[in-house]
């Protein structure tokens, strides 16, 4: 008999129903919401025990990852899974079928089951993968600047330990939305381009801070975090409203970056809504035609080197300041709070959960490359200057 859990770090997932049929078996499971979300966009479990190769997997609560209910925005999706010691891989593409009644049925195949499997939504971030990458590379410090709702550290890394200097400062944030996992991928592309040898030259002309896990409570738990009844992350930031105490130990670091160095600008990474495709960066129209300019210059050089690796380009999304259906349209996000009161750029890279337009999925070695170049671009445009 098969043994399903999610019970380990990021986990998420309840098994529904197990089927044994005599040439597949099939899992039913849902995604579980976590700390008052809204929408379970997330899911990452272990299943050992299978006896078949072929493996189906069906997520019976589909329509309830999405706003509108269109489910027919999954046949882009393909999850990922792995044998417990092997690498991460993309399943099948999910298939989307209906009842006589209309109800929708949304499920993804492995083909090539391995007897104990994990699967997820996309490629997994723990903190475990965060030491692992910090412990490869060089030049940064790390420093605890506060404690989550449930008391776990907030870390902080820094290029000579955030010491006082006239050099020229980025400061990057992630995970203010838990499971936005393509966009830790992608800042770990960039702490480890600016911890190599190759990128030594940027690390020690910049003063570099990196906040990747900003929601630790729902990294470790398994939430998807957008849009929390106790507090979205991302929402949290104008003065005029009741902060996260995970962000309030942001904004302080933030206060001590600007002092500490030439501040430059702002970066914060994220995964958009699960069925877009392709990579972006959401600019709202800002009253700075400096700040502007930068922001829409930095996409143009962006645009030439993503080009070179085969990557999908950037464009700009202006949104309306007052849609609130937009992470940077309202008005307490982080991306007003530093535009309009620290008066510096900052951008917002949303990475596609799933791939390109040209229905091309993305890799690990994708969203890594994809973080270097980020990180090359932008130190390049800053150091020019």
């Amino acid at each position: 008999m098969i043994q399903f859990t999610s019970d380990f770090i990021s986990g998420n997932g309840k098994l529904i129903r197990y089927e044994h049929h005599s040439d597949k078996e099939k899992i039913i499971f849902i995604a579980e919401q976590k700390f008052n979300e809204p929408k379970p966009i997330w899911f990452y479990f272990q299943v050992n025990g299978f006896t078949e190769e072929k493996v189906i997997f069906e997520i019976a609560n589909a329509e309830q990852f999405l706003v509108d209910g269109d489910v027919s925005e999954f046949t882009g999706d393909a999850p990922v899974y792995r044998s417990l010691d092997g690498e991460w891989m993309r399943t099948g593409k999910c298939v989307v079928e209906y009842e006589e009644d209309g109800f929708p049925r949304v499920f993804f195949t492995i083909e090539k089951c391995p007897k104990n499997v994990q699967v997820a939504f996309c490629y997994p971030y723990t903190p475990e993968n965060l030491e692992e990458t910090m412990r490869a590379v060089q030049g940064f410090e790390k420093k605890v600047i506060g404690y989550s709702t449930k008391g776990r550290p907030i870390v902080r890394y820094a290029t000579e330990g955030g010491r006082p200097s006239d050099k020229p400062g980025l400061y990057f944030t992630c995970r203010q939305h838990a499971g936005e996992v393509g966009g830790a991928w992608v800042l770990d592309g960039i702490l480890r381009y600016f911890g190599s040898d190759e990128g030594k030259n940027y690390r020690e002309r910049m003063a570099i801070w990196a906040v990747p896990m900003v929601d630790i409570d729902g990294v470790t738990e398994g939430a998807y975090g957008k849009d929390q009844a106790i507090g979205d992350m991302n929402r949290a930031w104008a003065p005029a409203f009741q902060k996260r105490t995970e962000v309030s130990c942001v904004v302080e670091d933030m206060k001590r970056w600007q002092k500490a160095c030439k501040s430059v600008a702002v970066a914060d990474v994220h995964s958009p809504a699960h069925e877009v495709l392709g990579m972006l960066v959401n600019i709202r129209t800002v009253t700075s035609p400096h700040i502007k300019g930068y922001l829409e210059n930095t996409i143009e050089c962006l645009n030439e080197e993503i080009g070179n690796c085969g990557m999908e380009k950037f464009f700009p999304n202006y949104f309306s300041p007052i849609n609130p259906g937009s992470s940077q349209g309202v008005e307490n996000t982080q991306y007003l709070y530093c535009t309009e009161l620290l008066k510096l750029p900052a951008y917002i890279f949303e990475v596609s959960y799933q791939g390109a337009k040209d229905g091309r999925l993305f890799s690990k070695q994708d969203y890594l490359k994809y973080g270097e170049i980020i990180a090359k671009t932008l130190a390049k445009k800053i150091l020019e200057e």
